[in-house]
Order: C-alpha cells, then structure tokens, then sequence
C-alpha cells in the first residue's frame, strides 16, 4: 500500500459522487503546490460518501483553500490513463493555513525496473531510476520514476538490481511540458529499504532473474 500526507489546494469539485474501486466517493480535483504551474504535482481527490465530519469538511472545501490531507494514493494500472492525475483516497483532511507545505509519501510495495548499470544521471545531479508498483490483487504495474540524491546513491546503490522489492520514502515531483499530455512523474527519495538478499537469490528467496521485467515507456524529461 502507498501513503500520502500532503498539502493540497482544491480545484473543480464534481457535483455528483463516482464509483472507484467498489466503493461510492465525493470527488474533486486539487494540487500540490509547487513552484509554478509546471513543477505543480495534480491530484484527484477521493473521499468516502459517509455522512460525518470527514465528508462534511471536504464538501465545505473552497476553492484554493489549502488542506492537510492523509490518505492512500492509488496508481492506475491503465497505460491510457498515464496523463491523468494520481487518486489519493482520503483517510482524514483538515484546514491549514495558506502557507503551510507538505509534501510525503511512503511506496510500500515498489520493485526496481533497472539495476544501478542502467540509472541515469540528470542534469540537476540526482540520479534516475524506474521503478514499478502494483495494484491490489492485480497484475497491473505502474512505472515511474524514483530519483535519489547523490548522498542516497554513495551510500545505496549497490542495493539496486532490477526486480528487487524496494519501500521508498520520499516526495511527489511532477513536470509538465507545455504541449505535452503526460507528466514527468517521480518520488525523489529521502530514504529506501529493501529486503536482505540470500544467498543465490533476492529477499524473496528467489533469484532476482526469476522476475521478467518489462518496462513501460514512459515521459523522459531530462531536467
């Protein structure tokens, strides 16, 4: 599972609740404030349709009020919807002030899709690596980017190989081109574990080469 706690402005809020993930949901659209629209990171914004005060506090939500919102972020599986903008399914959300700033997430069941051979060094010195996840009891996997710091790639990179299970904690980063449709999307990692290897294999118990690993294409933006 993935979590968020994060700092968001709202946008649009939809008139009629939606149906996702079988389950009935008030919907509006919000950001992650960044610095300018292009470095902002957008988020739809899912909240349970429970008549109590979680649900009352994110339909009295004005537009551009900031909220503190904690909640699950859901990777869609579906390369057609790559563009549209990450879910957070709402656990708690409260009102903070117009400056307040927030920006973490914690991937809890992510996997390499390179090894350190294959990471590219971008321009801004961070290094870049894809990485997948997977949704609930599914075969769908979600590929974007982590990008770690040079004092994360010394200390960790030889922990990196391709199809090794990784939990990464970090923040949301996206970029937009102007006549582009799908995001530069990546977590820029403060800190990833990943599981012990054994011997002859990865933390699973199973050679690393056992898991056939076939990577999306996805937006280079080398920034």
């Amino acid at each position: 599972m993935n979590f968020a706690t994060v700092v968001v402005e709202r946008g649009e809020i939809f008139p009629s609740p939606v149906t996702a993930y079988g389950l009935t949901y008030a919907k509006a659209s919000a950001t992650i404030p960044g610095n300018g629209d292009a470095n902002t990171a957008h988020l739809t914004s899912l909240c349970y349709e429970q008549e109590g005060p979680k649900l009352n506090t994110f339909m009295n939500w004005e537009k551009d009020q900031r909220m503190l919102v904690c909640g699950q972020i859901m990777f869609s599986g579906d390369a057609d919807k790559r563009g549209e903008p990450l879910e957070i399914i709402v656990n708690s959300i409260v009102p903070v002030g117009k400056d307040a700033q927030m920006n973490e997430i914690v991937l809890g069941n992510g996997f390499f899709g390179q090894g350190k051979e294959d990471v590219v060094k971008q321009k801004s010195g961070n290094y870049r690596v894809n990485v997948g996840t997977t949704l609930d009891n599914s075969d769908h996997t979600t590929w974007f980017y982590c990008e770690l710091n040079e004092g994360l790639w010394q200390q960790k990179q030889d922990r990196i190989r391709s199809g090794r299970y990784c939990v990464v904690a970090g923040y949301i980063r996206e970029y937009r081109k102007e006549d582009g449709d799908s995001p530069y999307r990546a977590i820029v990692a403060r800190d990833f574990t990943v599981r012990k290897d054994k011997d002859g294999g990865s933390g699973s118990g199973r050679s690393t080469k056992s898991r056939e690993i076939q990577v999306e294409p996805a937006p280079v933006i080398d920034i």
